[in-house]
């Protein structure tokens, strides 16, 4: 697979610019420029996108983070796969796959500077738990809902 030319660091990349695999979720494009957007990254940032799916938002991150890093946990092989292939078709090397299941994989990180929290796996609390733990003082923390659920748990937590 050739590297796809994208030549800006804003958010926005085309949702069809990256591999796609039936099954495995990725946050679209109109959604990936807001949160990106509000995570307010900056060159050196360590971020963490829990439940990386495809990985649209840990490359959209990889891009403005440079040369930080960027930590992409997801916990489904499948979708391992098609992240990984993804970081190569941008042609990244600051972008590390944590496959497992989080809260867990993000114990062994070093401490965050942003975290976006995509998919969950019905451990939010936990995940928040530990984003709690795992955030640096004035650290920030972006969470999607895709459920009616998602958003008041995320709130009163």
């Amino acid at each position: 697979m050739s590297k796809v030319e994208w030549p800006y660091r804003t958010p926005g990349i085309p949702d069809d610019l990256f591999k796609r695999v039936s099954g495995v979720p990725m946050t679209k494009l109109e959604v990936r420029i807001i949160s990106v957007s509000r995570l307010r990254l900056f060159p050196g940032a360590v971020v963490y996108d829990v439940g990386a799916g495809t990985g649209s938002i840990s490359v959209e991150c990889a891009l403005q983070v440079h040369p930080g890093t960027v930590y992409a946990l997801e916990r489904d092989s499948h979708a391992d796969e098609l992240l990984e292939a993804n970081i190569r078709r941008f042609g990244l090397n600051n972008v590390k796959l944590v496959p497992g299941d989080a809260p867990g994989t993000m114990e062994k990180l070093p401490l965050a500077d942003r975290i976006f929290i995509g998919g969950h796996a019905g451990s939010l609390r936990e995940i928040l738990t530990m984003a709690n733990e795992k955030l640096k003082p004035g650290g920030w923390l972006v969470a999607n809902a895709v459920t009616l659920e998602t958003g008041p748990l995320s709130l009163n937590f």
